[in-house]
């Protein structure tokens, strides 16, 4: 069922988001069902996409949240109204946008590498138990596969909504004029006194910058969201599988080839690990600044701002705490069952007894359970544990509130 709903879940982001001139180093092999990652050196399309990220995102994207964070700072400081009020939210959604972007172009092209190897290592492991257990007619508990159904539905509606965002957005922009790059592009043109002909040829620049800047971040955030779920996923399943091979007697042979299987998957999770653990890091912390900030947009601007702009952040809100919600329980999940499957090799150790059951035992003492962090190179700053979720929705509301009551009443 896992490889299923992973095979699925890389082919509706295929049909998105694949078939383009430029494309991730990191895709989906239809024909083996893999990851594949391929160097830019070599390869057109992963060229092209490295062009278009050090372009639209790393270079004007953030050039330009900068240079309009400092035009807001230094000359609107008047009191908070409708205009700077709007100036002030897109610049800190794109802002967060592009820098998250830019985050992962730095984490695929130094990690990715190592990600897809230990991706796919962890894939065969999940393919070769689950089919060991079907020819002897064991299956996984009911619970075990239950949240996949939630999971793999969730991942389907990120997908199709983040295939249309880029194009809704880019319409609504040039329609509404709410992008900062209209202000920039409005500041040319005064300073300048640009005529029409070179204003429309801006325009036209302006329209194509966010098309691709928003695709180029809507299709990465899709796609290491799917390696990331999908490979908490395939580590549950694996020691789900685990657990079904235990016997109250097991003899050494069998206790060997489960440990053996134990550590492989420990090692293809090393190599997974940094790509994770920094990602991971990154995303916990942009993903919650800009949903205290969509729900700030939500709570306090309904009256203010444009139905169109208005209705991006609540969207954009429900979307974010919607997928924490869903993922985030996969990494205790996983602890529990690797918890469970190192107390049932114990308990069938014990009652092995002898020098068999002495050796299994001193065995099990070096090994420990899965525990999943997010941290910034040795330094460890969040451990994904039970209460991790709430805690990341108290964060959010915490957060909310001081933007809330730090910022002064709208006037017109």
């Amino acid at each position: 069922m896992t490889t299923k709903s992973v095979a699925s879940g890389f082919v509706k982001y295929s049909s998105k988001f694949g078939s383009h001139l430029s494309e991730p180093p990191i895709a989906w092999d239809s024909k083996n069902e893999i990851l594949i990652f391929k160097n830019f050196t070599g390869n057109k399309s992963a060229l092209l996409w490295q062009i278009s990220m050090i372009l639209a995102i790393d270079t004007i994207g953030l050039g330009s949240s900068l240079y309009l964070a400092y035009e807001l700072y230094f000359h609107q400081r008047s009191n908070l109204n409708e205009d700077n009020l709007s100036n002030l939210l897109t610049i800190l959604i794109f802002g967060m946008a592009y820098l998250y972007g830019l985050t992962l172009h730095f984490v695929i092209n130094v990690y990715g590498k190592d990600a897809v190897n230990g991706w796919n290592a962890m894939k065969m492991i999940c393919q070769k138990l689950a089919a060991e257990n079907r020819l002897v007619g064991k299956e996984p508990k009911e619970s075990d596969i239950a949240p996949h159904s939630s999971l793999a539905n969730t991942l389907s509606h990120l997908i199709r909504s983040y295939g249309y965002l880029p194009y809704i957005l880019t319409l609504s922009a040039m329609i509404f004029s709410y992008d900062y790059y209209f202000y920039i592009v409005q500041r040319l043109s005064d300073t300048y006194r640009l005529n029409l002909v070179a204003l429309s040829m801006l325009h036209c620049i302006r329209c194509l910058q966010l098309l691709i800047s928003l695709y180029e971040i809507s299709r990465i955030v899709c796609l290491t969201c799917l390696i990331y779920v999908d490979m908490l996923v395939m580590v549950g399943d694996i020691y789900s599988n685990l657990n079904l091979k235990i016997e109250e007697q097991m003899n050494l042979r069998d206790f060997k080839r489960l440990t053996t299987i134990c550590t492989w998957s420990y090692i293809s999770n090393k190599n997974f690990a940094q790509f994770q653990e920094f990602g991971g890091l990154v995303s916990i912390f942009v993903g919650m600044t800009i949903c205290a900030v969509t729900n700030f947009a939500t709570v306090k601007a309904y009256d203010v701002l444009p139905l169109p702009i208005y209705l991006v952040f609540p969207i954009m809100s429900l979307t974010n705490l919607v997928l924490v919600n869903v993922t985030l329980p996969y990494a205790h999940i996983i602890y529990e069952r690797t918890r469970e499957f190192l107390k049932n090799c114990t308990f069938s150790a014990v009652r092995r007894g002898g020098i068999a059951g002495k050796y299994m035992r001193c065995k099990l003492r070096g090994m420990r359970p899965f525990v999943f962090y997010a941290r910034f190179g040795s330094i460890k700053i969040l451990k994904f544990t039970k209460e991790k979720r709430m805690e990341y929705f108290e964060s959010v509301i915490s957060i909310t509130v001081t933007l809330l009551l730090s910022v002064p009443e709208l006037t017109r």
